[in-house]
């Protein structure tokens, strides 16, 4: 039968209609309940009417309705008249019931919502609401009226909802039965129609169509209908056919336009590609051409001035990005290099100026730029910013410096210079003074200055505990800021002074302030964080020297005081004997190591306050033997101590040989924690050593470019040389086989010599055909292959070559398959190269042993592929294990090896962006590397 899509639409209306028929029915029914309650209501209301006119009667001759009596039967009455009465009562206008069927219920007072909204009422009317018990309940109140017309009370009825849904529920289900009929057929017929009638037919063309659109133009679309829909399919068949004879030819056209378009793809990624590797690079990359304009530079560059590539490329380097007092050095050595007067400075080190000003200081590695003739066009450097490690060398150096000159020193104005002078080599400050806490005084008084005016230093000589400028400094905070915000009073002679950032430094001991170290500069507004730190790493132990020198002037000053000044010093001293046994132990030295007086004493230092080792394993207890032999050649020294905790500190010892009042001879030691400035030393050459082993890595990566440069110049080398001479050796070659076969009446002799022709010419064969393969490059086939399978298939071949001899292969290896992408053939060639180099190395007689691990790289996170091929050989020294890849070289006696089998592997592992190292000892054998990346 052939439905029009209007004819279904018109059936699915009709259904629309019936299921809106249920509806209204259903509504219907609603207003159908809700007007048999408010018949039910009037005839309760008509009940009730009775009882309240005999009420009110009674209540006009003056009675109150607690008065009447009687009232509780009629109330039964009431309730047993009524359908499914549950209760009736009567209260006061309070809510308080005098007259109830239910006499037990008498008295009370109802204060439930309900109720609440009874008395709120002068009119009778209904609600409805659930009784516990008994379930939902409608309660009819009606006001009662006294003489005076006022509500004295109100009657209230209630009666079970059964009244009403009883004599309708029949009624009820039947209306809900059918309505759920009529949904369900409707719902029925609405997805009917809809499945079948429309909605399939619809996604079968929508996927015809897709298919057609996508190329398929022999797909035909059947819906098996009869209707507008399958007249659509049908016409949508007939433009496919067409499409199919139309686009024929148009292909042809589009191929070689896309075959077009890829190459200029290719050649656009190619040149984006080497732009990536520039810009990847963790280190400086720049061109120069012969006037000094540059001409490339990657990102790390423009991360390191600070300006955008737009803004560098063409401009000239030695006027636009060096410091003035070196351009004219700089741009006279790169002219010579352009002419060649002078040789290449290949690493060399200079500043240059950012665009915020600041001075960086780069390390360069420099080549030359030549065209094809061999002229030299430009020069390209690669630079490692080695600022910050210069800057902490410096401030290495200094507080060395600064460590040996108060080592030495007991006067406290020349130890108070050292460190001013030292404060003052740090970058940034170009002037300052020192402070001491004088306690007697109660102010701080200025010991040392430098490169201030002496009319400004007259307003600044000593500050009361009480002004401004020393409670800054008792906050016990560093403070950096300008000198016009620090200040709290400016005069003639601080305005004529000039300074401008200024940097307040408390030192303290204990906790305690005991000086301030000012620095000033009349150049710079602020105080860079790496001076701030160099400055607070510099004073970290100063407090501890002034103590030291405070204690060793009043020892020298009153040997009478010596016991009660040595108890309250704040540094650690002790005496001990000749033997090192203590026999005088300070309370500072109590406090400091946990050890009391009666603990110590007798005792020898090592093993108490003395480890045997140092953490780096010095032996302590020879130290103190040699300080108790000769304390004069002693008489500095820094080494671990030990707390009773167990805790290790580093303490700073002045030792020196005395005489007690026995005449026995002692050695007074006098101690400084200086375990802040070690932990400060210990990061700072932490410090240098990560950036040595950054600039190792990037060395190593240097030499792995140079590496590849030698394998592109050779390739290209070899394969001109290659090209020009293979032809030639085949004539030999093919000539010597000739004379040797076809000539008669050689005499032996003669035929050793065409031999030895032979022999020679299929030798230069074999070497050009290793230096084609060098230079050409071969097509890379990646696939997803097991390296398991191929190890396994290269040890197989090896065996195969070398069984003749005394080889064992010990596999160290998964069985389960690792899958890598990489071409098959050519890897099996890299390990073949390998396991014949080891065998060469044991002299075909030994183990070589294969290992395959996979490894998370830590820097990167990629999963790589570790392969180490190992023999048990004589080994190579270090000149020969670093030119192993180079192209020609070999170990080898001449005319058993070309040298080019390890430099075609590296070439294969770089094409696979695979690794390969070595590592080989004299005497200990050979390890060769290969880090692979495992892709999906």
């Amino acid at each position: 039968m052939r439905l029009k899509i209007q004819t279904k639409f018109i059936l699915i209306t009709i259904v629309v209609v019936l299921t809106a028929c249920s509806v209204g029915t259903l509504i219907a029914f609603h207003h159908f309940v809700h007007s048999y309650e408010k018949t039910v209501g009037e005839r309760i209301f008509a009940q009730a009417d009775g009882l309240k006119v005999l009420i009110e009667d009674v209540t006009e001759l003056g009675l109150n309705i607690g008065e009447l009596r009687g009232l509780s039967q009629e109330c039964k009455k009431m309730v047993v008249s009524i359908p499914y009465g549950r209760y009736c009562f009567i209260t006061d206008k309070a809510g308080k019931v005098f007259y109830h069927n239910d006499l037990q219920q008498r008295l009370k007072t109802y204060t439930d919502s309900v109720t609440q909204n009874v008395l709120n009422s002068s009119k009778p009317f209904s609600q409805r609401y659930f009784l516990k018990g008994t379930g939902v309940v409608y309660d009819y109140s009606v006001p009662l009226f006294g003489s005076n017309s006022d509500i004295a009370g109100y009657l209230r009825i209630g009666v079970d909802s059964r009244i009403i849904y009883d004599e309708v529920l029949r009624l009820r289900n039947f209306y809900i039965v059918l309505a759920l009929v009529v949904a369900a057929v409707a719902s029925f017929l609405v997805y009917w129609f809809f499945s079948f009638g429309i909605l399939g037919p619809i996604q079968k063309l929508t996927e015809g169509v897709s298919l057609i659109g996508k190329g398929n133009l022999d797909y035909q679309i059947d819906l098996g209908t009869h209707d507008e829909i399958g007249d659509l399919a049908s016409a949508f068949n007939v433009m496919a056919s067409n499409l199919k004879k139309i686009t024929a030819s148009r292909d042809d056209l589009n191929n070689e336009i896309d075959r077009r378009k890829k190459i200029e793809e290719d050649l656009r990624q190619e040149k984006n590609r080497a732009q990536q590797y520039l810009d990847v690079a963790g280190i400086m990359m720049m061109a120069l051409d012969t006037k000094g304009d540059v001409i490339l530079i990657n990102e790390r560059g423009c991360e390191i001035l600070g300006y955008s590539k737009d803004e560098i490329i063409g401009k000239n380097w030695f006027s636009r990005f060096l410091p003035h007092k070196s351009v004219n050095q700089v741009r006279e050595v790169h002219g010579r290099l352009m002419t060649g007067e002078t040789e290449l400075l290949r690493y060399h080190e200079n500043p240059i100026v950012t665009k915020k000003q600041e001075e960086r200081v780069i390390l360069w590695n420099n080549c030359l730029l030549k065209d094809k003739e061999g002229k030299v066009v430009g020069v390209l450097s690669s630079g490692e910013d080695v600022t910050e490690r210069r800057r902490s060398e410096k401030v290495m150096t200094i507080q060395k410096d600064l460590g040996i000159a108060l080592s030495s020193t007991h006067d406290l104005k020349e130890a108070v210079a050292h460190l001013l002078d030292a404060a003052l080599k740090i970058e940034g400050f170009d002037s300052g003074g020192v402070y001491i806490v004088d306690e007697q005084k109660q102010a701080l008084v200025l010991v040392a200055h430098r490169g201030l005016d002496l009319e400004f230093v007259k307003t600044s000589v000593q500050y009361d505990f009480q002004s401004p400028q020393a409670k800054l400094v008792f906050e016990g905070r560093p403070l950096y800021k300008s000198h016009t915000e620090i200040s709290l009073e400016i005069n003639l002679a601080r305005q004529r002074e000039g300074l401008r950032a200024m940097a307040v430094v408390p030192i303290h001991d204990r906790g305690k302030v005991v000086a301030v170290l000012n620095l000033a500069s009349h150049m710079h507004q602020d105080t860079p964080l790496r001076t701030r730190h160099a400055v607070e790493v510099i004073t970290s132990s100063f407090g501890g020297v002034i103590e030291r020198i405070k204690v060793e002037e009043d020892l020298r000053t009153s040997e009478e005081k010596y016991r009660e000044l040595v108890q309250n010093a704040n540094s650690i001293i002790l005496r001990m004997s000749k033997e090192g046994n203590v026999t005088f132990f300070n309370e500072y030295a109590q406090h400091f190591f946990g050890f009391s007086e009666k603990e110590i004493l007798g005792k020898n230092v090592v093993g108490t306050i003395v480890p045997l080792k140092e953490d780096g394993g010095r032996n302590l207890k020879e130290i103190i033997e040699a300080i108790c032999m000769e304390p004069e050649e002693h008489s500095l020294n820094e080494n671990q101590n030990i707390r009773r905790d167990e805790k290790r500190v580093w303490i700073a010892w002045t030792n020196r040989r005395i005489i007690n009042k026995q005449g026995q001879e002692e050695i007074l030691c006098i101690g400084t924690d200086i375990s802040r400035r070690k932990e400060a030393e210990q990061q700072l050459e932490k410090m240098y050593l990560d950036l040595q082993a950054i600039n190792k890595e990037l060395r190593g990566t240097q030499d792995q470019l140079l590496q590849s440069e030698k394998m592109v110049a050779v390739g290209q080398f070899s394969a001109g040389v290659a090209h020009e001479v293979k032809n030639p050796l085949a004539i030999i070659l093919l000539g010597a086989n000739v004379l040797l076969k076809k000539v008669s009446g050689l005499d032996k002799q003669e035929k050793e010599h065409l031999g030895m022709i032979r022999n020679a010419a299929e030798r230069a064969n074999r070497v050009i055909t290793d230096l084609l393969s060098l230079s050409r490059d071969t097509e890379v086939r990646l696939g997803h292959v097991s390296i398991q399978e191929i190890l396994d298939d290269s040890v197989s071949f090896a065996k195969t070559a070398f069984s003749t001899q005394k080889i064992v292969f010990k596999k160290e290896y998964p069985s389960q398959t690792v899958e890598v992408m990489a071409d098959k053939i050519l890897m099996e060639q890299v390990f073949f190269n390998l396991f014949a180099n080891a065998a060469d190395a044991i002299k075909r007689r030994g183990t070589i042993t294969i290992r395959a691990n996979k490894k998370i790289d830590e820097k990167t996170f990629q999963e790589k592929l570790i392969i180490e091929v190992e023999d048990n050989g004589e080994g190579m020294p270090p000149d020969v294990a670093s030119r192993i890849f180079e192209p020609f070289f070999t170990t080898k006696e001449e005319g058993k090896g070309t040298g080019l089998g390890l430099s075609i592997s590296y070439m294969v592992l770089q094409r696979h962006s695979a690794d390969i190292k070595v590592e080989s000892e004299v005497g200990k054998g050979t390890k060769f590397t290969v880090t692979f990346p495992i892709k999906s």
